[in-house]
């Protein structure tokens, strides 16, 4: 189940703050990323005028494959998260071409007012996965 959150009450004033505190099962078989534990969410978005700012904290277990002796094992997983929304606005084309904005490279607040965690927690992650993870820092692999 997505972590889907409404902020439009957050978007009627700058400064206005909305604190998160969220437990939920969700899962990414497409990514093999397979969570052994519901991931929590606590975390503050702030309306900044021009974009709202998410930072939080991620707290789950992880399944993993050990790079040296290739067993299955469940690792913590803690992860800071630090974002920028947008509204999503009209984008100019000149050309076929556009121009490559700051806020091009931020996440988009769609015309529901709502964002999906779900999706920023599964890039974060991804990109935060150990490359060769071990199952401990003395694992032997028996060849």
């Amino acid at each position: 189940m997505p972590i889907i959150i409404d902020i439009t009450s957050l978007l009627e004033s700058v400064g206005k703050s909305l604190k998160i505190d969220e437990t939920e099962t969700v899962s990414y078989p497409d990514d093999n990323l397979v969570l052994s534990s519901p991931v929590k969410f606590v975390g503050t978005f702030v309306n900044s005028g021009n974009s709202i700012i998410l930072n939080g904290k991620v707290s789950t277990n992880v399944n993993l494959d050990c790079a040296r002796c290739l067993k299955e094992f469940d690792s913590p997983f803690e992860l800071d998260i630090d974002e920028e929304y947008t509204l999503d606005q009209e984008k100019v084309w000149v050309n076929n071409e556009r121009e490559l904005k700051e806020e091009d490279f931020c996440f988009q607040i769609g015309a529901d007012k709502t964002i999906n965690l779900s999706e920023i927690i599964r890039q974060n992650m991804i990109a935060s996965l150990p490359i060769k993870p071990l199952c401990s820092v003395n694992c032997t692999a028996s060849i």
